[in-house]
Parts: C-alpha cells; sequence; structure tokens
C-alpha cells in the first residue's frame, strides 16, 4: 500500500471540501479538456494521467471529500435554516465558509475512502470505470454516516412520477448528443471516448448559475463507451438515451428530498461502463 498516495488522497479530500464538491468537479473537467487536448496535439497523456487525475482533483477523492463533508457538516448543523441547509447539501458551496476542521477531517477521510475503492477495484480487474464506481460508493457510504432517511428517497413512498414530456424531450437532446459526440470520436479516435465525460464536468459550472442546465457528462460517457464498444455513432446516441433514462429512475431513487448526496451520474457510470466493457 502506497502511505504517500493515501496521505495525497487525504489532502485531495480535503481541498474538494474546501472549494465545494461541485468545484473540484468543475476543475476536474477542465483539467480533462487540457490534458485531452495536449494528446490531440501530439503531446503525450502526462497532464491527462498525473494533473487531472491527480487526488487534488480526481472525482474519487476530491468531489468524494466534498459530498461527504457536505452531509456531516448537514447533520451536525440541523438547526440551519431550510435555505442554509440547501446550499450546503446542494454541494456547491463552498466549505470554506465554516471555518471548521472537523468539516475538513471527513473530506479527508472519505477521499482515502475513495482512493481506496478505486484502486481496489481497479487491482480487482474490475472492466468498469473505477473512479465513477469509487464517487457513487462512497456517496452511499456517507449517506448511512451522516443522513437520517436511509438509502431511498422519501418520495418513493408515492411510486415513481413519470413525466412523459419531459423523457420525450431529454431523450431528443441525448440522443443528439450521444450521436454528435461518436461522430467526434470517429474523427479523433476511440481513445479519446472520455472527451464528453470532461466537457460535462467543466459544463457542472453552470450549477452556480438560477438556471435549469442539464448534467450531461454521464450521458457523454457512456455514449462514448459505446461507441468504443460498437463503433457506431447511431449506439452511441442508443446508449446516451438509455443514460439519460436510467438516470431519471436512480434521481427518483435515491437522490430526491434527501439529505446527504449520492450521485447517480457516477452510478450510471459505474452501470454501463462495467456492462459495455464486461459483456462486449
Amino acid at each position: 500500500m502506497n502511505i504517500m498516495a493515501i496521505i495525497a488522497a487525504f489532502f485531495g479530500g480535503i481541498f474538494g471540501a474546501t472549494i465545494g464538491g461541485v468545484g473540484s468537479f468543475v476543475l476536474f473537467g477542465l483539467m480533462g479538456i487540457i490534458g485531452t487536448a495536449i494528446q490531440l496535439a501530439g503531446g503525450s497523456d502526462l497532464f491527462l494521467n498525473e494533473v487531472a487525475f491527480n487526488p487534488l482533483f480526481s472525482p474519487a477523492t476530491a468531489f468524494t471529500g466534498g459530498v461527504a463533508a457536505a452531509a456531516y457538516l448537514n447533520r451536525k448543523t440541523r438547526k440551519m435554516t431550510t435555505v442554509e441547509r440547501r446550499e450546503v447539501t446542494g454541494l456547491t458551496a463552498p466549505l470554506y465558509h465554516f471555518k471548521q476542521l472537523d468539516v475538513l477531517a471527513v473530506g479527508g477521510i472519505f477521499g482515502v475512502i475513495g482512493y481506496l475503492i478505486s484502486t481496489t477495484l481497479a487491482n480487482l480487474g474490475l472492466p468498469g470505470d473505477t473512479v465513477a464506481w469509487a464517487f457513487g460508493i462512497t456517496g452511499i457510504i456517507s449517506r448511512y454516516a451522516f443522513g437520517g432517511i436511509g438509502i431511498f428517497s422519501p418520495s418513493m413512498k408515492d411510486g415513481f412520477k413519470w413525466d412523459l414530456k419531459r423523457m420525450g424531450f431529454d431523450t431528443v437532446w441525448a440522443f443528439g448528443l450521444g450521436f454528435l459526440l461518436s461522430t467526434i470520436l470517429e474523427t479523433i479516435g476511440a481513445e479519446y471516448y472520455t472527451l464528453g465525460f470532461f466537457i460535462g464536468a467543466f459544463l457542472m459550472v453552470f450549477q452556480y448559475f438560477p438556471i435549469d442546465f442539464p448534467m450531461i457528462h454521464h450521458v457523454s460517457l457512456v455514449a462514448g463507451a459505446a461507441f468504443v464498444v460498437f463503433g457506431n455513432a447511431w449506439m452511441g446516441g442508443l446508449f446516451a438515451v438509455l443514460a439519460v433514462l436510467v438516470g431519471e429512475v436512480l434521481l427518483q431513487l435515491i437522490n430526491t428530498e434527501v439529505d446527504a448526496h449520492i450521485d447517480f451520474p457516477a452510478l450510471v457510470i459505474g452501470l454501463f461502463s462495467t456492462l459495455l466493457f464486461g459483456l462486449f
């Protein structure tokens, strides 16, 4: 076991808690875009592997730390107003604002947990995205550790709510996104299938604005993975649709009206990447 890597993961989790989970994810997306651009320009993969996936930015450590620290702070401060608590559990708030060392410590501990999960799954030869599994699983752990409702959303007592008009809308844009990203991969090479994911991660910056903006990183990555497996833009579009629909199911099932975040896009990526790379 690499002790220096564990120490780095601890401080990566602290950094994610300090600037907020979403903030760390946006930076990760930016670093991933830069790293991919360097490769496309004929450079090495050094920046991508050693900077974008460094514990300072990697979702397995930084985003994981930010999510867990927010869940812990939410539990610790039950007397917050509804607005204040929503700001914390919404993951955009930099927890630096609260100046509490125990909050940072929780972020660091979960950064280590995320690193260990990701590394263990990779060493076991899991064919799927081990980083996505890491911050999906750590979200479940933090929900049980700091939340008060269990894994399923309270709204599930009324069953799923299917808005067919919105689902039809989501199907159209998801298919178009997956298809077009696949055509880009036809040109630049399937090995760059994570580019759409990095772009989607960076676009999470719109979570800081009062507008309704879609999360596309999971849709983009599933489409890219499908193109890698099938080499077909139509299949990229089809799997993008499946990703957005499964994401809607998971959103309602585990992440609606909750007090601790479980990253359903991470679970979508983990499930589909394991399916695609494991079975095909």
